[in-house]
């Protein structure tokens, strides 16, 4: 799969978090599409992005896409409190609303569950033994 194929999702998805994609975003969400399309591709010892994972890469290229974005200073107009009260993930959950956890720890709570996991259940059951 490549970049055209799941870029109207990846904007959604975007969108969802709080982000809207401006037309100078291309180039970037391009590269760290590859970036992480690559990751996951040698994680799981596969020539391309098994379809299953469509969703995970997403995440993945949206939690990167916003580091990116934020260590760089280009990342503002996102108010994380309006948006991530809670995240469940299976039977894990994470809760923001509760404590003093400041915008910008709960922003980055949110970018964890969106990144790479060798863990994640989904990568492991695509990865493949190289030998």
């Amino acid at each position: 799969m490549d970049f055209t194929t799941l870029e109207e999702t990846i904007t959604s998805r975007l969108l969802s978090i709080g982000y809207t994609v401006k037309e100078g975003d291309a180039f970037a969400l391009g590269f760290v599409f590859e970036k992480c399309s690559t990751t996951i591709i040698h994680f799981c010892n596969v020539s391309l992005v098994p379809t299953d994972l469509e969703k995970v890469l997403v995440d993945f290229v949206c939690a990167e896409f916003l580091r990116a974005k934020k260590s760089t200073g280009q990342l503002s107009e996102i108010e994380i409190d309006a948006i991530v009260k809670a995240i469940d993930t299976g039977d894990t959950k994470t809760e923001f609303a509760v404590g003093n956890v400041s915008a910008d720890e709960k922003f980055y709570l949110l970018l964890n569950k969106l990144s790479f996991d060798p863990t994640s259940p989904d990568l492991l059951y695509h990865r493949k033994i190289v030998w």
